[in-house]
């Protein structure tokens, strides 16, 4: 059986670069020279279907402004991980984006294409549009509620949440039970040695993906609302 597996094929240069696959936020680099590489889309698909595609530039962490030099190129291809060698299955346009001198605050392409997974979550189809009434503060509410749990020692409902992500991840990355397993052991050795909690900032912002069926709290760079740290390194 064929396993698709669609990457993004992208080069940047001075620039904090971010993407997301139907408002999904799948990843986000601040770039201080010029990297190439690639990153695994299938985390932002849930099953087959038309994937709109969003990739910005912005402005260096701690800089107001865009750098003179900044951009970025990417084109979208699907493998098959299921063959030794990873064989292509289609390749999509290139798009180059940048430099723009005039440009102050960022740069920004968007893309669409048609994404053919032998998957779908199993509950994806059953999820409602979300209700917006007081939303923020009900994520919040529950956000907040593994944080305390957690920052009190007690980290069972955080592991329950990552849980439930590892078993989507499973899915939709093709991840071994040993994969998963690992992934979820590397953040319990994390808190083993000393990484704890920071509490929810009050001003992070909602964000809602997936065609208003999914949403999470992010800081106000973008990442995550809920971070582990270790003051000590």
């Amino acid at each position: 059986m064929e396993k698709s597996y669609y990457n993004l094929d992208f080069g940047a240069t001075m620039c904090e670069f971010q993407n997301k696959v139907n408002n999904f936020a799948v990843f986000m680099l601040n770039i201080d020279d010029i990297v190439a590489s690639e990153i695994p889309l299938n985390g932002g698909r849930f099953g087959s279907g038309e994937r709109q595609l969003e990739i910005r530039a912005l402005p260096l962490d701690g800089e107001q402004t865009l750098h003179p030099q900044a951009n970025f190129h990417y084109h979208v291809k699907a493998v098959d991980v299921n063959t030794a060698n990873w064989n292509l299955i289609k390749s999509f346009d290139k798009k180059q984006v940048g430099p723009d001198p005039k440009s102050q605050s960022f740069l920004f392409s968007r893309s669409v294409f048609y994404a053919d997974v032998p998957y779908t979550v199993h509950n994806w189809a059953d999820l409602k549009e979300i209700d917006e009434n007081n939303l923020r503060d009900r994520v919040f509410d529950k956000y907040n509620d593994i944080v305390r749990a957690g920052r009190s020692g007690d980290y069972n409902k955080l592991f329950a949440a990552i849980e439930l992500t590892e078993e989507r991840n499973a899915l939709t990355l093709y991840l071994s039970k040993g994969e998963v397993e690992a992934r979820i052991d590397s953040i319990k050795a994390d808190i083993e040695a000393g990484f704890k909690m920071m509490e929810l900032d009050q001003n992070c912002i909602l964000e809602i993906a997936a065609n208003g069926r999914l949403c999470r709290l992010v800081r106000l760079d973008g990442n995550s609302a809920m971070v582990l740290e270790n003051k000590k390194t």
